[in-house]
């Protein structure tokens, strides 16, 4: 969840740092203002604390308000340190596999992507999604910053010399959490657009840390902002599931989308981020395993298919066919994971080895 190279970023931590911090405050998809059928008044509201079950040390974040959208969806609206964040749920009724684009666009689904490999995943997805209420945001801390340690992710990276990308996808099993000793260990696997040698990261994914807890996160970062993570709480995550990770930036309106579904249950969340403009690069892709916190716990091996990548053209391609980085995850030249290389052009397998 860290950028793979910079002076500081922000990470998810442990209780006792939390403890001390204070919290401040495909691809043709398009992001433009939702459609809202009969839509009524806009009902400023806030979130009873209370009802949403955040992880230790998190934070709930409160609505601001609610839109409703066509047929009985709801788009609830958050201000996140100063950015606007809403998230569409459609309707009980809604059936993703027989939706129009605009109306896919209007929920927050990703779009039918063009190219026979990406369609096919697309489909499989939206066969298991089934309508999920939005169960609120919780916020990570602000205002904690650590170095960048460059040799935490492993996993495959694709880079360009222009902003050739601006959507991607992948699904990896969620691994099992085994401390295999270690104090601290915590454990993020992720997609994400940018990071990779550079500051600009919008990513999601899920995370694992003692307890064990699982749950679905979002974050962006950049330079000069070092948001926190925010977790996707619709989406309910255990050991074995298998989770489908999908980003999307839409140049025309400056909208960050991130989405997460869990193909076992289909339990699913979105997040449109407005004003993300600074917070997006296309020159790097990434599927990421990382360790976000001071070990990692043994997650054995977590298998990562469909890994593919939308260009600003609106065509998808696989992963295997853009020339892709290995990337390896050491620590005191000790390696603590590696992934195998290339199964096929869309999937591989990352393998854990020590915790340090």
């Amino acid at each position: 969840m860290s950028a793979h190279s910079g002076p500081v970023h922000s990470k998810i931590t442990r209780a006792v740092v939390i403890a001390v911090a204070t919290l401040l405050g495909t691809a043709t998809l398009s992001l433009a203002a939702p459609m809202a059928v009969g839509a009524a008044a806009e009902q400023p509201e806030a979130t009873n604390s209370s009802a949403v079950a955040c992880p230790e040390g998190w934070t709930v974040v409160n609505r601001v308000g609610t839109s409703p959208l066509g047929n009985g969806g709801t788009l609830d609206h958050y201000i996140v340190n100063g950015m606007e964040l809403d998230v569409p749920a459609a309707p009980s009724t809604f059936q993703p596999l027989e939706a129009t684009n605009a109306e896919l666009a209007t929920y927050g689904l990703p779009a039918r992507p063009q190219g026979s490999d990406a369609l096919a995943a697309w489909t499989r997805v939206m066969r298991t999604w089934r309508p999920t209420p939005d169960a609120g945001i919780c916020a990570g801390p602000a205002g904690l910053h650590f170095q960048s340690v460059t040799s935490n992710w492993s996993g495959m990276v694709a880079t360009s010399s222009s902003n050739l990308w601006n959507a991607l996808n992948g699904e990896f099993t969620q691994p099992t959490y085994n401390s295999a000793g270690c104090s601290d260990a915590s454990e993020a696997s992720w997609v994400g657009l940018g990071g990779y040698g550079m500051w600009p990261l919008i990513q999601d994914g899920t995370y694992m840390e003692p307890g064990p807890k699982y749950f679905a996160f979002a974050e962006w970062l950049n330079s000069s902002n070092q948001n926190p993570p925010y977790t996707l709480q619709s989406v309910s995550v255990s050991p074995g599931n298998l989770m489908y990770t999908y980003v999307y930036y839409d140049s025309s309106s400056a909208k960050a989308e991130f989405f997460v579904q869990n193909e076992t249950n289909g339990t699913n969340q979105t997040y449109w981020l407005s004003n993300a403009s600074s917070y997006y690069t296309g020159k790097t892709i990434d599927f990421v395993d990382e360790k976000p916190w001071s070990t990692l716990p043994d997650f054995n091996e977590i298998p990562w298919s469909d890994t593919m990548e939308g260009e600003v053209n609106g065509s998808w391609y696989d992963l295997g066919n853009q020339s892709p980085i290995t990337v390896i995850m050491e620590h005191n030249n000790t390696v603590l994971a590696e992934p195998g290389g290339m199964v096929t052009s869309t999937s591989f397998n990352d393998y854990w080895y020590a915790c340090q």
